[in-house]
């Protein structure tokens, strides 16, 4: 990857974000690539509030505006579980 270029992901104040399948996809292909990621929190506390959704996270149960972007997603990750 180009050394110049970083990914921010900037959460919102729910996490609402890690439940968007393609916000998802994303921050794992940048990942993948080696892309160096910053993530942006409102707040610690709010991290600590919303800490065990976030570790029971199931990308098999993300969202999109359309059905169809889920399945996408899904088909390209080989352990869905």
């Amino acid at each position: 990857t180009d050394g110049d270029f970083a990914q921010v992901i900037a959460v919102d104040r729910k996490f609402d974000l890690f439940s968007r399948a393609w916000c998802v996809s994303e921050i794992a292909m940048a990942h993948r690539m080696g892309m160096p990621q910053h993530v942006c929190l409102v707040s610690q506390k709010a991290l600590a509030r919303a800490r065990a959704r976030l570790e029971d996270l199931d990308v098999s149960h993300m969202e999109a505006a359309r059905p169809e972007d889920v399945q996408e997603i899904l088909s390209r990750i080989e352990d869905v579980a």
